[in-house]
């Protein structure tokens, strides 16, 4: 097509959008199916292996004192879940509580 001398049809257009859009549905449609397809169910034994933790929490004076790293408590005093960066304990934006 000269750009100078031919000009799109409305119809030829919208045929080209939507086209378009049916691609992207397909490609969209394929990566979910391709997502659900890999998420895969763990068993019992695969479970076994990961180390967890009950939730804590509680007022600022009873905090664990040799918390797991990146452990959470729920400090009742302050009102705000803190984490233990492996050295303090700190509030969800990184601060020293």
């Amino acid at each position: 097509m000269d750009a100078v001398n031919d000009k799109e049809t409305p119809s030829g257009a919208q045929a080209k959008a939507n086209q378009a859009e049916a691609n992207a549905k397909q490609y969209a449609d394929g990566k979910i199916a391709e997502a659900l397809n890999d998420s895969k169910e763990y068993t019992d034994s695969q479970i076994e292996g990961i180390e967890t933790h009950p939730p804590i929490g509680g007022p600022t004076e009873e905090r664990p004192l040799d918390p797991f790293l990146y452990g959470c408590y729920f400090d009742t005093t302050l009102g705000i879940p803190i984490w233990w960066d492996g050295t303090k304990w700190v509030d969800a934006g990184g601060v020293a509580v």
